[in-house]
């Protein structure tokens, strides 16, 4: 998962569209509540302060995954961040995040985001599979989901495996898995 359904904040608390529908959003919610852990960047706690819960049917309820925000920037979060269901990594190790959540024995953790988080956790090797919405919706311009990989040419990208793909209302699912992945 990614950039794909989350709320822009726009300045001056302005909430712009969401990018993906109601179906996309609500399989994305499936999904936390299945996973021990989400795990997001300081970037994104600054810019977006996402919830991280599972809210299936729009309302949070059943497993709600340990919230974990990744860096060393200071961020000026919400108290959702400051209860014993949330944990702040002061790193930018993607190993040191995984050795972390080990100890709290959170065995399946979500990267949502942003881009330096997911980059650097691809770079890592560490991720076994991708979760990829792609939403009928133009813009020209914006932010990447992935920053630099540090990836040349096309022999060596990144390719998944076992790919799947699913409707979802007006959006589209593709999940693939990633040799090299843990």
């Amino acid at each position: 998962m990614g950039r794909h359904a989350r709320r822009a904040h726009g300045r001056g608390g302005r909430h712009e569209p969401w990018i993906t529908g109601d179906d996309a959003r609500e399989h994305a919610h499936q999904v936390r509540g299945t996973v021990d852990a989400i795990a997001v960047g300081t970037g994104t706690v600054a810019t977006d302060n996402p919830s991280l819960s599972a809210r299936p049917g729009g309302q949070e309820q059943g497993h709600q995954p340990l919230r974990v925000v990744v860096g060393t920037r200071e961020t000026e979060c919400s108290a959702v961040w400051r209860d014993e269901n949330a944990v702040a990594v002061a790193s930018h190790d993607p190993r040191e995040v995984l050795d972390l959540l080990w100890s709290r024995e959170a065995r399946s953790l979500v990267v949502e985001g942003g881009p330096t988080l997911l980059s650097a956790f691809l770079r890592a090797g560490l991720v076994d599979e991708i979760h990829v919405y792609i939403a009928p919706a133009l813009l020209g311009a914006g932010p990447s989901a992935v920053s630099d990989l540090g990836i040349g040419t096309m022999a060596d990208a990144l390719r998944g495996q076992d790919v799947t793909v699913t409707r979802l209302g007006v959006d589209t699912l593709v999940i693939a898995h990633l040799d090299g992945g843990i």
